[in-house]
């Protein structure tokens, strides 16, 4: 590695000065709509022509997929990847397990609005408190 770096260097001081670029950049095609408006209908009577319509560079009789109404794609839904698919899909080794008593009686507790025993009272600090009346009505 260390005789590399002054030889690049020399190469480098040595090198012609030139805007050249070896390589093409590459760059994206643009994707085409997929929905194209429909032509208006030309008017298809003699009397407001002064040629014939087959003499139009896009007319109704030759180019009829001009003039094609076309179906659009569905709307697309954007689902997150988190709520697209479970972390965890449940089977007979991941199931969701079921509340122990203490724990019913502490979501009881809460629920209710009672002060809980000291062990329990840092685990109900963020849970939000019920105070047994609806203050929306």
């Amino acid at each position: 590695m260390p005789r590399l770096i002054p030889r690049l260097l020399t190469r480098l001081e040595h090198a012609p000065r030139s805007r050249h670029i070896p390589f093409e950049l590459i760059r994206r095609r643009r994707q085409l709509p997929l929905r194209r408006p429909v032509l208006p209908l030309p008017s298809l009577s003699p009397y407001d022509r002064t040629r014939s319509i087959l003499l139009d560079d896009i007319n109704p009789i030759i180019n009829a997929s001009a003039y094609t109404r076309r179906k659009s794609l569905p709307p697309s839904v954007w689902i997150r990847d988190s709520l697209r698919r479970r972390a965890v899909i449940p089977d007979e080794y991941e199931r969701p397990r079921c509340m122990t008593e203490e724990e019913r009686k502490c979501a009881h507790v809460i629920q209710s609005g009672e002060d809980l025993p000291g062990k329990y009272q840092a685990f109900a600090e963020g849970l939000p408190r019920s105070s047994g009346t609806d203050a929306s009505t």
